[in-house]
């Protein structure tokens, strides 16, 4: 079993497939491809699910997914025990954080900042994903940390701040001229658009749904 092929196997489920991981890599396509079958016949049974379409990102399989977290863990140790060879910091460390990406990149910044300033021995690695994709990979174990919205507060969750649901109206609009909240109720006299795309799109929804008709 080859360090390199456990690299590529953890670049593909990090990047969400060979092609990502390839460029990633700066290898080529065959060569990661390749790898992961010289993988896959090392350990003698297939590390992704292959029944799922072409065109979808690859899946591990549930022991691929085991497989995936104790190869982290290798690859972990061996990047430690590089940088303890070559002299550098003993306690140096890796956290892997998921950030929302439609955070302002400002404040992703600033936390960079803060950590290399307050810990140097922690070397910050940030993935900017969607919020269904940053609960999935804190799911899977790939990320230490996400910085995303949350709904139900979990144990391990904290509140870093609150956001309101506000409605976006032109300076004429009757709402315009409104004092304070207006409720849901409010826009149903007047024609309005829900942002579905939104990472709060499911709170918005309940809202709606829990005001009724509104016409």
């Amino acid at each position: 079993m080859k360090i390199q092929h456990l690299r590529f196997l953890a670049a593909v489920v990090e990047y969400g497939g060979v092609i990502k991981a390839a460029e990633r890599l700066h290898l080529s396509q065959p060569s990661v491809s390749a790898g992961l079958k010289a993988l896959e016949q090392t350990l003698g049974r297939p590390l992704f699910d292959r029944s799922i379409p072409a065109n979808r990102p690859l899946r591990l399989t549930p022991a691929g997914r085991r497989f995936y977290r104790h190869a982290r863990e290798i690859l972990q140790q061996c990047d430690a025990a590089r940088a303890d060879f070559l002299g550098e910091a003993e306690d140096l460390r890796r956290i892997r954080v998921g950030v929302l990406n439609t955070l302002p990149h400002e404040a992703i910044a600033a936390l960079v900042q803060a950590v290399a300033k307050q810990a140097p021995n922690v070397r910050l690695e940030v993935w900017e994903a969607s919020a269904e994709r940053v609960a999935g990979w804190l799911a899977q174990a790939r990320i230490d940390f996400g910085w995303t919205n949350v709904s139900d507060l979990a144990a391990n969750a904290r509140v870093l701040w609150r956001e309101p649901l506000v409605a976006v109206v032109a300076p004429d609009h009757p709402l315009a001229q409104t004092s304070g909240p207006i409720s849901v109720r409010d826009l149903g006299a007047h024609p309005f658009v829900h942002r579905s795309t939104c990472e709060l799109d499911a709170v918005g929804r309940a809202q709606l749904k829990a005001a009724g008709p509104l016409a």
